[in-house]
């Protein structure tokens, strides 16, 4: 266990996943499983955020790697929710399975990568794809180029924001 500062604008930003995951519902009743990620993913990287520990993180990187997946789907699959659901499952088990092995996080960054391209481009969303390469940028100028972990905290707040109004275009 880690312990880290607690990062309370990293946890309450994720309330905008939530209103995506209801946005995504209310424009498109059939994107059920996107929807459901998003709100897993809020609660999930909240949980992670929230708290003085590391312990939950395995659930935002869940969170994170079903939200993809769920989107990816939707594109491959818009007529099959149950496939849908059953990708999206695997790829947050997927996603916990490679945290609890204490795969550093730099190395999942490529696939992440990979997964917001095929989801962009499976749901013909260019809007998304701009929106999550600005957002990783200002995340990782957070990450990198700030001394304090109150800046750090606000820039990755900033991502929370702007990648959940990117999932909503991918609608």
């Amino acid at each position: 266990m880690n312990n880290r500062p607690l990062h309370t604008f990293e946890a309450l930003s994720n309330i905008a996943y939530l209103l995506a995951g209801i946005a995504v519902f209310v424009i498109q009743p059939a994107a059920w499983v996107p929807a459901l990620a998003l709100i897993f993913l809020a609660i999930g990287s909240y949980a992670c955020h929230l708290n003085i520990k590391t312990d939950y993180c395995y659930l935002d990187w869940a969170g994170m790697f079903a939200a993809f997946m769920a989107f990816i789907a939707w594109g491959l699959l818009p007529e099959h929710p149950f496939l849908q659901l059953v990708l999206t499952a695997v790829a947050g088990y997927l996603a916990v399975a490679v945290n609890i092995a204490d795969v550093p996080q730099e190395k999942s960054y490529p696939v992440i990568g990979l997964l917001w391209i095929l989801a962009t481009i499976l749901n013909f969303s260019f809007v998304a794809i701009f929106l999550f390469a600005v957002g990783f940028g200002i995340r990782q100028l957070g990450a990198t180029k700030y001394d304090t972990n109150r800046d750090e905290e606000i820039l990755h707040g900033v991502w929370h924001l702007i990648t959940a109004l990117a999932f909503i275009f991918m609608i």
